[in-house]
């Protein structure tokens, strides 16, 4: 089958009225008009995919120790992609191979008439592939002499066969359809294995509006749907690719704040304002989630990303607060100590530059988040997520962070103060 490629690269977004994916759309609309059996499929060089071996957003990949029911499935779930509506472009990693005859050599016979194997071996690759018997000087440089047979009279049918003959021990000439058994086949353009394992990764786009965890859902039902005895699903594709995306992310966010706690920890000298700083986190998460419900974005691995970085932000400005409530409470008269007022004035103080930071942040985040630029497509949901984190967590962290601090520091400090005053009860 003859194929080609053909790249084509879209002018900015803000100089077009409408997304790739509609014009993706449209185009595969013309193209079904061209027919002469035709077969367009369409790939984004975008960020739609996590992984997958040929840029497409699903991919499943099959693997079995069954060549032929392996490549029975995949063409089967090729055409169930290719009829479901939530799906376009569906593709599959096999390539028909080319007709071949298949020559299976019968050694009993072959002894039998004083034929040798190797005699066999040399016609049939005299007559497709050639010899090279020997070789001439040319100027110095040896070449080889190529003798093969006139390729309009090679045999292209097992019954063809009969008219050749190979000369035996005896000098006689011998049928080679007595000698060999022929069958037609074909041979496939290549057998990929991954971790010494058979397999086909079948692939497809989604259709607009469909949502990658449930294209994948459907595609793995689609698969259970057909019952291959002997074939199964990889974890690795497209699937595999997001999982660990997001087990990798979720596993640094984690470890984000186990060591910002304990950096906290031997800054402060203390166990419990690390903990209070770090309270305004699941504010901040809390925001994003909602910014990218209301956005209509994703949980993807760019709001991932965005998370991360909001963390270290709203981090910040609790650390601000905290520090200077601090030093407010240890510049106050031993004998009127209060925390109240030590957060009071730390808020009074920290209170603009707190709004400095998260407003500088969200104007920084804004343009991207309302797709305005070149490169608002992948970062889109990162600066929505945010821009929601940040606008929740500022105002709340000014509330929870220093609330919680004047209740938890105040029983702490009279829990310690009833613990050192304890009446000693002699025996």
């Amino acid at each position: 089958v003859n194929s080609g490629n053909l790249q084509i690269s879209l002018v900015p977004k803000g100089d077009r009225k409408i997304t790739h994916t509609q014009i993706m759309d449209s185009l595969r609309k013309k193209m079904k008009k061209l027919g002469g059996g035709l077969t367009v499929r369409l790939r984004s060089n975008g960020l739609t995919s996590f992984g997958g071996g040929k840029g497409y957003p699903v991919e499943l990949n099959l693997k079995s120790s069954n060549w032929d029911s392996l490549v029975a499935t995949s063409k089967k779930l090729e055409a169930a992609l290719a009829a479901d509506p939530m799906f376009v472009d569906a593709d599959s990693g096999f390539e028909d191979g080319s007709p071949e005859l298949k020559v299976f050599p019968d050694r009993e016979k072959a002894l039998a008439r004083g034929v040798s194997l190797s005699t066999v071996a040399e016609t049939l690759s005299f007559l497709y592939q050639g010899l090279k018997p020997v070789k001439f000087n040319d100027g110095g440089r040896r070449v080889n002499v190529i003798l093969q047979a006139d390729q309009t009279k090679v045999p292209q049918q097992p019954e063809d066969f009969g008219e050749l003959y190979v000369r035996n021990n005896r000098s006689q000439l011998i049928p080679l359809s007595q000698l060999v058994s022929v069958r037609k086949g074909q041979a496939p353009v290549s057998i990929s294995r991954e971790n010494r394992e058979r397999n086909i990764s079948v692939y497809a786009n989604l259709a607009t509006g469909v949502a990658m965890d449930k294209g994948l859902a459907k595609a793995e039902q689609l698969f259970n749907s057909l019952k291959p005895a002997d074939v199964r699903v990889d974890e690795g594709g497209s699937r595999g690719s997001l999982n660990t995306a997001f087990g990798d992310l979720s596993f640094a966010m984690m470890l984000g704040i186990v060591v910002a706690y304990m950096v906290l920890a031997s800054q402060y000298n203390s166990y419990l304002d690390p903990a209070l700083i770090l309270l305004a986190l699941p504010f901040s998460f809390g925001g994003a989630f909602i910014a990218l419900k209301i956005a209509g974005e994703t949980l993807n691995l760019f709001s991932m990303i965005g998370l991360l970085l909001l963390m270290g932000i709203v981090k910040k400005n609790s650390i601000m607060l905290v520090e200077f409530a601090n030093q407010e409470f240890e510049e106050q008269d031993p004998a009127d100590h209060s925390y109240a007022r030590a957060m009071t004035a730390a808020c009074h103080t920290r209170f603009r530059p707190i709004l400095m930071t998260a407003f500088t942040a969200i104007a920084a985040a804004l343009p991207p988040a309302l797709r305005i630029g070149v490169d608002s497509a992948s970062t889109g949901s990162m600066s929505v997520g945010i821009v929601g984190g940040l606008i929740l967590s500022s105002f709340l962290t000014l509330i929870v962070v220093p609330v919680s601090y004047v209740q938890v520091k105040t029983w702490v400090r009279k829990r310690n103060f009833h613990k050192t005053h304890a009446p000693v009860v002699s025996p």
